[in-house]
């Protein structure tokens, strides 16, 4: 069977809704913008791999550019529609046995149009770019439900260890780069850590999501935007071995530990893209 060994490589704070903006159903935004935009040029091919699969993608919200290598269809799905894992069914039984090499590119038009859009409607429009291209040629149909299932509640456990930020426009700069208000980086192969210059709640969740892999709901009541660092290694104890000495605290600890914030069980309503059909082996050009 083959491994898979994911590396996304996609100048944007994080993957999932934080990345690209949560779609709303039928892939229409919550907001007055609509978006229209689509890819000129497409080509598709079935990745030739061994065991050893490396799955990278490039998709920068602000041109029309859209690269990614042995990609398979679910992640397809997840960054059309800005959803998570949890938020998909219907997956086909085929699902990670075939990867997919994809390059995709509008005008300097198109281009120049990204360029002056917010960051939220950019992404939805490169969302829409991707849905077009997925429903041309791979035939792909989905529709919308809501169902109940886990979630947790974003909590305050102890106060007084979140600061608000001196200056909510700052940011990191690295190289010439400006960062995105809520990032995730590497601590090498010991962990991660969660970086925030100016990032609200609501982003702050947003990452969650992805992280813990249910929805994360802010109940904090806290409306201002923070600074702060969370280094983690896992999830939850369960996640480490019982012989792991890795001294990073798990994602949960180290919430409460750093923010005073804790993630507690709950149940509610989850967006879930339903996939009802869609055709293994696109046309390549």
């Amino acid at each position: 069977m083959r491994r898979a060994v994911f590396s996304q490589l996609v100048w944007i704070a994080l993957a999932g809704s934080q990345a690209f903006g949560q779609s709303s159903p039928l892939g229409t935004s919550s907001t007055d913008y609509h978006p229209t935009m689509t890819f000129d040029v497409a080509s598709i091919r079935e990745s030739k791999v061994g065991n050893e699969i490396v799955h990278s993608t490039f998709y920068p919200p602000h041109t029309s550019t859209f690269r990614t290598q042995n990609i398979n269809l679910s992640n397809l799905v997840t960054l059309a529609y800005g959803v998570q894992y949890y938020q998909l069914s219907g997956n086909p039984s085929w699902d990670f046995e075939t990867l997919y090499t994809i390059q995709a590119k509008s005008d300097a038009d198109a281009d120049a149009k990204l360029a002056q859009l917010s960051d939220r409607n950019a992404r939805l429009e490169k969302q829409h770019m991707l849905q077009v291209l997925l429903a041309e040629r791979f035939h792909l149909q989905v529709h919308w439900e809501t169902r109940q299932g886990p979630t947790y509640d974003l909590v305050v456990s102890k106060l007084g260890l979140l600061k608000e930020t001196s200056d909510a426009s700052s940011q990191e700069e690295n190289n010439g780069r400006t960062y995105p208000p809520l990032y995730q980086r590497s601590s090498s192969k010991a962990g991660y850590e969660l970086v925030a210059h100016g990032a609200s709640m609501a982003m702050l969740c947003d990452v969650l999501n992805g992280q813990f892999g249910r929805p994360v709901v802010n109940q904090t009541g806290l409306l201002g935007k923070y600074d702060f660092v969370v280094p983690y290694y896992g999830r939850f104890d369960a996640d480490r071995r019982p012989d792991d000495t890795n001294p990073m605290p798990t994602l949960d600890h180290s919430l409460e530990e750093n923010l005073g914030l804790r993630v507690k069980a709950s149940r509610g309503d989850i967006p879930v893209v339903v996939i009802d059909h869609v055709d293994q082996h696109p046309p390549e050009n």
